[in-house]
């Protein structure tokens, strides 16, 4: 039986716990067994109800809350403490311990740079994740997803701190930053429309992690379905105005005080605190409003459903534009969450891109990511 280690250690929202818990699954079923070393272990926990794994806190350092607009991913890694060598040491240090308790056979990780630093020259590796979190290995440093921005620090000096580390531990070192996103094999979990480095892409595997779909024909009655986090900046701003447009809906607010509910004010939308089945709520949905994150945009641009996208960082804002440039979506400030709404159910343009946008995908058949990344982790266990 090989112990394989699923690792979470970046970003917010729980797609990243979802996708590596199918992963586990998938491989529990051939006799593996999986050990999960996660983020969040508060708000993942309904995820593990009934299900007999080893899951451990991962090492996170939480930075200082700043505001900034991130040039690109160096930047994330510069804001989870990549500048400082000394810093980055700790981190890394008590990967290793993890590691050294666990010994896994294979590291699949999502979103875990500081993992993949650990691991790297001792583990094999898998990594996978959206667009945004496996940026393409070959270049020598992380493109610019907004070249306008000047980065927190330069790639120079991370790489310095990568290198610093990896001396004190005796560890093979990166030629380049980029390395760290870099594993034996690597999956891109998304929809290629929604990927910001498409054009940079060279052999990736890019796609969903499931077959995507169903497309299904839009209701005959107005109504829409809104998923945001309670801890959205502008949660009861964008409450408050889809309560007050006047249209029927549903609203799932994760992480939901019972104070919002009231910030909607209106009968005509139900309100719930509990994840919802998509495939059904989309058949009788007409337009989805969301925060962007890569689960809930992929799903709605299979279904052919037009969006409305109030992004809270970097990657969702590069998702909902991207979904803006397909004709799919609005990308609106906050306060003007309930004219966007009303604009994208009142817009048959929206309707007509969106559909012809499902169909495509339809078309290209794919089974999703799954079944390739269980048999390249067969591969790289039994070679």
């Amino acid at each position: 039986m090989s112990v394989i280690l699923f690792g979470w250690e970046l970003g917010a929202g729980l797609g990243h716990a979802f996708n590596l818990l199918r992963i586990a699954k998938g491989l529990a079923e051939l006799g593996h067994k999986p050990v999960f070393v996660l983020q969040n272990l508060n708000e993942t926990r309904p995820l593990f109800a009934g299900l007999d794994y080893e899951i451990y806190q991962a090492p996170v350092w939480w930075p200082r809350p700043i505001s900034f607009t991130a040039r690109g991913y160096a930047d994330i890694l510069t804001y989870h403490g990549y500048a400082d060598a000394g810093l980055l040491l700790g981190m890394v240090q008590a990967w290793d311990r993890l590691l050294q308790n666990i010994r896994p056979d294979l590291i699949i990780s999502d979103h875990s740079p500081t993992l993949n630093l650990a691991a790297h020259g001792r583990f094999r590796r898998v990594t996978v994740g959206t667009g945004f979190t496996v940026p393409p290995p070959g270049e020598k440093e992380f493109p610019a997803l907004q070249p306008k921005v000047q980065p927190l620090a330069p790639d120079e000096q991370l790489l310095a701190s990568v290198s610093h580390v990896q001396a004190v531990r005796k560890g093979p070192p990166l030629e380049t930053l980029t390395r760290i996103v870099q594993g034996d094999a690597s999956f891109v979990t998304t929809l290629p429309e929604l990927d910001p480095y498409a054009k940079f892409r060279r052999n990736e595997a890019v796609g969903p992690l499931k077959r995507p779909g169903p497309l299904t024909a839009l209701p005959e009655e107005p109504y829409f379905f809104a998923y945001l986090p309670a801890d959205h900046p502008a949660i009861k701003t964008i409450l408050g105005l889809i309560g007050r447009c006047g249209l029927k809906g549903m609203v799932y607010v994760r992480n939901a005080g019972g104070d919002l509910r009231k910030t909607l004010g209106t009968s005509k939308v139900e309100f719930v605190t509990v994840p919802q089945d998509l495939s059904q709520v989309f058949a009788r949905t007409s337009v989805v409003l969301h925060h962007g994150g890569n689960g809930i945009s992929s799903d709605a641009l299979a279904a052919g459903r037009p969006q409305v996208v109030c992004p809270i960082f970097l990657e969702q804002w590069l998702t909902g534009r991207r979904l803006q440039e397909l004709g799919v979506a609005e990308l609106p400030m906050p306060e003007k969450a309930g004219e966007a709404l009303r604009l994208v159910l009142g817009g048959k343009q929206f309707y007509s891109a969106a559909q012809s946008i499902g169909e495509a995908i339809l078309q290209r058949r794919q089974e999703g990511l799954l079944p390739s990344i269980i048999r390249t982790c067969e591969r790289l266990l039994f070679s």
